[in-house]
């Protein structure tokens, strides 16, 4: 299970069976207010930090740091159908990560002003979409949209 806290950030790997309970922060950044958000996909745990906008990839398995995204939105989402991507949003845009290659790919058009808080997958006519819920004027009001993938 992995914990993420605030007041002095930090994220912690927590063996429930042995009750061992390990920081995996790296110190560069336990000087942030939060870890605001987590999320898992493909083997790699997201760690959306409050401020600045960034989400930090670690192995979930080693706990190795692997780097940093520049995400504006609340995380990721889950492991694409295809099993190779998670997708986020920064700058008012869609963001492809390919966890295979760790190349980024943004989309074209803009999400208007806005950045996701969640992102999840429906079918729908036998084909697959990507669905958010987009943050607008706050984080109380919020807009649904799809996008075939």
């Amino acid at each position: 299970m992995f914990v993420g806290v605030g007041a002095n950030a930090d994220l912690i790997a927590w063996n429930l069976k042995t009750n061992e309970k390990k920081s995996i922060l790296p110190a560069q950044y336990k000087n942030i207010t939060s870890i605001y958000d987590l999320d898992q996909a493909g083997g790699v745990l997201f760690a959306k930090l409050e401020k600045p906008n960034k989400i930090l990839m670690f192995d979930a398995q080693s706990y190795k740091f692997k780097g940093e995204l520049n995400a504006k939105s609340r995380g990721v989402s889950k492991l694409s159908p295809n099993g190779k991507n998670v997708y986020f949003t920064n700058d008012y845009h869609l963001q492809k990560l390919d966890l295979q290659t760790g190349k980024i790919t943004p989309s074209k058009n803009s999400l208007s002003g806005t950045e996701a808080v969640s992102l999840d997958y429906v079918k729908q006519g036998g084909k697959t979409f990507l669905t958010g819920c987009l943050e607008i004027q706050g984080p109380s009001l919020h807009m649904i949209w799809k996008r075939k993938i």
